[in-house]
């Protein structure tokens, strides 16, 4: 989940904190002091859970009411207070007129096959994929990893296929000087749908938020054969649009806070509510990015809107 109410398989702000924390974790268990210059994502596969009633008057082969999966917290929670008469420690929720209630908050589940790239001063392989095995990717369990690659300047020109998270500000920016408002420049229509680069031949996929990405464009076969493929998912050119968590907005002072989390000694660390700033970004070919000269990776700088600061990743 993005937001509580925006869904999309784009994990690019997790990613990028993601890869900050294995970098830290790292310095601090081989003091070595590695540094983290960029992070870049390809997207291989991506398919969220969801719930499907089959329809037997169609033979089965059919579904209604599908959507996705919202999973609930299954922990009790003893309310106590005057709702229930109990005296084991005061309210959890105190609308509630039953002994126990259920913690829950918005979710939404998804698999999801991706290959991170680091752009860093120092690595040791051997002590990330330990590391890794480890750790949560964008709230979720890491069940397999494929291995660890480095080059020592640059990519090769040939990587897995799959589909690059590019910033796509260009676009909303564009649309803002054409006097749409920022609800229209990022959520309009057109902006929801499979297009074409050039803006011609744009063919409709359907709600981002609800479609299932496959990388199975694979880049080690000739453009044309990918032109001559007859899908408009997997052909050059097109860019599938959906948004995405690219930052947050601090509404209020960082300061220690109780119940935050710790730092990796145990270290209090100064914390604020925020909330998410939510940007554009665009699925684009693999093949085709790495043909051009544009920059795949994604930076974190702080900034500040008058006296609001806050946090963001962008592609310079």
């Amino acid at each position: 989940m993005q937001t509580p109410t925006i869904v999309s398989p784009a994990p690019v702000f997790a990613t990028y904190m993601f890869s900050h924390a294995l970098i830290e974790r790292m310095n601090g268990k081989l003091e070595y002091g590695f540094k983290l210059h960029g992070v870049s994502m390809i997207l291989h596969e991506a398919r969220m859970d969801t719930d499907a009633i089959p329809s037997v008057s169609k033979g089965g082969g059919a579904y209604v009411n599908e959507h996705v999966v919202s999973k609930r917290g299954a922990c009790g929670y003893c309310i106590g207070g005057k709702n229930v008469g109990s005296d084991m420690g005061g309210d959890y929720s105190s609308r509630s007129v039953s002994p126990f209630s259920v913690a829950s908050q918005p979710s939404v589940t998804a698999s999801c096959v991706v290959s991170l790239i680091l752009k860093v001063s120092g690595f040791d392989s051997e002590e990330a994929e330990e590391l890794v095995r480890t750790m949560r990717f964008a709230g979720g369990s890491i069940d397999d990893i494929g291995g660890i690659r480095i080059y020592e300047n640059d990519l090769p020109s040939r990587l897995p296929p799959g589909r690059f998270f590019m910033d796509a500000r260009d676009k909303v920016e564009s649309r803002l000087k054409t006097g749409a408002n920022i609800v229209e420049a990022m959520f309009s229509r057109d902006n929801a749908i499979t297009e074409e680069v050039a803006g011609d031949g744009a063919t409709e996929m359907g709600s981002p938020a609800e479609a299932s990405v496959s990388g199975n464009n694979d880049v080690e076969v000739e453009a044309e054969d990918l032109e001559e493929s007859g899908d408009s998912a997997t052909r050059l050119g097109y860019v599938q649009y959906m948004p995405a968590t690219l930052g947050y907005a601090l509404l209020g002072d960082l300061k220690p806070r109780e119940g935050a989390r710790l730092g990796p000694d145990g270290e209090q660390i100064p914390a604020a509510p925020a909330e998410a700033m939510v940007g554009l970004v665009g699925l684009e070919n693999v093949y085709e990015v790495m043909n051009s000269d544009r920059n795949i990776f994604w930076e974190f700088n702080w900034d500040n809107d008058g006296d609001i600061p806050y946090c963001v990743i962008q592609q310079q």
